[in-house]
C-alpha cells in the first residue's frame, strides 16, 4: 500500500482517467489483504513522495497493537469504504431510472465521476 506524501498522481483503467489525487491519497490498499491482480494504474503528475506500507509491517503492527497500525487499517478501511459508496449509489441511480445500455452507462458515470482535481 502506498500512502501520498507529496505530488500528485492520476487513477486510471484501461486508459480510462478514474481520478486525480493528492498528498493524503492511499492506493495499493487492497494488496494488504488480497495478493490478486492489481485493478488500477497510478501514474505520477509530477513528482513526489510515497510512504510504502509493506504487507508483512502492517501485520506486525497490528499483531503488536501498535497505534501506527490501527492508523493504516482506519486508512485502508475509509478508502475502500469511500470506494465501494460510489459504486453503490451509481448502481441506486441505474435501479431507480433504468434505461438501455445500463453497464455502459454505469462504467462512463464511474469513470467521470472519479475525475477530481486536487
Amino acid at each position: 500500500m502506498l500512502f501520498l506524501t507529496e505530488g500528485r498522481v492520476i487513477v486510471s483503467l484501461d486508459g480510462i482517467e478514474l481520478s486525480r489525487e493528492g498528498p493524503g491519497a492511499i492506493f495499493g490498499e487492497m494488496s494488504l489483504v488480497d495478493p490478486g491482480p492489481r485493478s488500477a494504474t497510478v501514474t505520477a503528475r509530477q513528482d513526489g513522495q510515497l510512504i510504502e506500507f509493506r504487507r508483512e509491517l502492517v501485520v506486525a503492527l497490528l499483531t503488536a497493537a501498535d497505534p501506527a497500525g490501527l492508523k493504516v487499517l482506519q486508512g485502508i478501511t475509509a478508502t475502500v469504504s469511500s470506494r465501494l459508496n460510489s459504486v453503490n449509489s451509481s448502481v441506486r441511480k441505474e435501479v431507480a431510472r433504468p434505461r438501455a445500455n445500463v453497464f455502459r452507462r454505469l462504467w462512463d458515470g464511474f469513470s467521470k465521476g472519479r475525475k477530481r482535481t486536487p
